[in-house]
């Protein structure tokens, strides 16, 4: 079996509570899916999807990502 991981770079422009932040970077996978054609057709299609995906990091003390951190 092969697997990829891909490490990604963000730039906050609001405040995320770590309880929101999962759902906020869920919401982001899905909009860029859509964007690709291929990826789209995976994203609407009823099934295992075969990705995961982890948390922002490093994990805030205050469990808040402020807003203008990568």
């Amino acid at each position: 079996m092969k697997y990829f991981e891909l490490t990604c770079t963000a730039y906050l422009k609001n405040d995320i509570p770590f309880k929101e932040s999962f759902e906020t970077l869920s919401k982001y996978i899905s909009f860029s899916m859509i964007k690709n054609g291929k990826l789209k057709a995976l994203h609407l299609g009823n099934g295992f999807k075969n990705y995961s995906f982890g948390g922002l990091l490093p994990p805030e003390k205050e469990k808040i990502y402020k807003a203008g951190n990568t």
